[in-house]
């Protein structure tokens, strides 16, 4: 068994150990003495290990994302509209995923997934297509034994930033998105679409999207997983588009 998967088990042992004090639960209301009602039971993978919620499908029901240990992979259930859920979709993310984090990472207006993988010291980000349907994950390097993500917009610039605690490195991870923003086009971020963003792209032809290189993560214009012709045509598309 690996280091990070014995600590994982440690973690959910003390958990289980621990419980819940009830000298900590909150006086129940007079008029609502039951708080919740019994739970309803949904599939998802093998040792599901956190869970987020958010309007994955656009519809403006909440829906669930479940990212599952055993498995390597994260749950999607979508909300029927009325707090029941339909059965879970599988999307494969990292090695031993503990953590999962919802926001708009390509500000598209549309919900994406970042999750940190114990196993695989990465993040996967999975985009969404805009009707709960996920891409394949893309991994970005992190520190030692990451078990938790988070999404918030870190520098100010409008675009969602993930930031990564790594239990076994002792530091914290913060990925500073290079989203070109409403700008499509512009690769090299002077506020044009011109030659020289064809250039950018060129220069990088045949890179590894995801690996670390943000510059590479950017000249993949179109989101494809790919450097490649596609993208130089997708900015000839929109020469002068923000001048």
């Amino acid at each position: 068994m690996s280091v990070s998967k014995s600590f994982a088990r440690l973690v959910l042992g003390v958990a289980t150990i621990v419980g819940v004090n009830s000298a900590f639960l909150p006086e129940l209301n007079a008029d609502c003495p039951i708080l919740f009602g019994d739970d309803v039971l949904y599939d998802a993978g093998s040792g599901p290990w956190s869970a987020a919620i958010g309007d994955l499908d656009g519809d403006g029901d909440l829906d669930l994302a479940v990212v599952n240990f055993g498995d390597d992979n994260v749950s999607i259930l979508l909300n029927n509209g009325d707090g029941t859920f339909a059965a879970d979709v599988l999307y494969g993310a990292g090695d031993g995923p503990v953590s999962v984090a919802i926001g708009d990472l390509d500000g598209d207006g549309d919900a994406d997934l970042a999750v940190a993988n114990l196993d695989g010291d990465d993040v996967s980000v999975l985009m969404n297509d805009g009707n709960g349907i996920f891409a394949a994950d893309v991994p970005y390097g992190v520190g030692v034994l990451p078990f938790s993500v988070a999404i918030g917009d870190l520098d100010g610039d409008g675009a969602a930033d993930l930031v990564v605690a790594n239990v076994n490195s002792g530091n914290v991870s913060v990925l500073l998105n290079q989203c070109r923003g409403a700008c499509e086009g512009d690769a090299n971020g002077d506020g044009l679409v011109d030659p020289l963003d064809s250039g950018f792209v060129l220069a990088r032809f045949g890179c590894d999207v995801g690996a670390g290189d943000p510059d590479c993560d950017t000249a993949d214009m179109n989101g494809d997983g790919l450097v490649d012709p596609l993208d130089v045509g997708y900015i000839l598309a929109r020469f002068g588009e923000c001048s």
